[in-house]
């Protein structure tokens, strides 16, 4: 996946697989861990707010962690 703008850092490779990108070798990163970057970019604080869901329960907007080497 690419990322670009948005306040990201620009340059940085995120984890390692192995010779033939069949597997992961470090930094597993998740979709909502690149949810949570984003959210995060943007000024949001993925993990401490909530939106009610249809059934009126508190849901996050990500419950991933941000990647902290892209921001």
């Amino acid at each position: 996946m690419v990322l670009a703008g948005g306040g990201l850092r620009g340059g940085q490779a995120v984890g390692e697989s192995d010779a033939a990108g069949a597997c992961l070798k470090s930094q597993p990163v998740t979709p909502a861990d690149v949810h949570a970057t984003v959210f995060t970019a943007l000024g949001y604080d993925p993990g401490g707010i909530t939106y009610p869901s249809s059934e009126g329960r508190p849901l996050p907007p990500s419950e991933g962690e941000p990647i902290r080497l892209l921001l």
